[in-house]
């Protein structure tokens, strides 16, 4: 999140008690409430990360394509129409009318869940 931060940076002070740090223009939001009034503010962005990394291997002549590719990929990244469709797919997949085309694979998880909690906890 990047732009306008002064402004808003005093509200998530004040809703959440959180430290605002300037020099970094970034906190941690807790509180679903403000992390709410965040999301849904202008004021606020996220970090252009795939930018990020096309710059990154621009200025230091490093191959980047691939981490460039799968960061494009991470909706949280995404920026206006790409945002925008991959929130509509994302939606639609997962309504609440289709959970149930869903079932198949959560029961398929929970059931395998203390399988690999055990082999977690052996390796670790």
């Amino acid at each position: 999140m990047s732009r306008n931060v002064t402004g808003h940076a005093r509200i998530v002070e004040e809703q959440s008690g959180g430290e605002w740090g300037l020099s970094t223009q970034c906190t941690t939001v807790t509180d679903y409430g403000v992390a709410r009034k965040v999301a849904r503010s202008t004021g606020f962005d996220v970090v252009d990360m795939p930018k990020y990394y096309r710059d990154m291997a621009e200025m230091t002549g490093l191959q980047l394509d691939a981490i460039t590719w799968i960061v494009n990929c991470i909706p949280f990244f995404a920026h206006g129409e790409r945002h925008l469709l991959l929130r509509r797919v994302i939606v639609e997949v997962f309504k609440k009318t289709r959970i149930g085309e869903w079932q198949w694979l959560i029961d398929e998880e929970v059931d395998r869940a203390p399988a690999n909690l055990a082999k977690a906890g052996a390796s670790g």
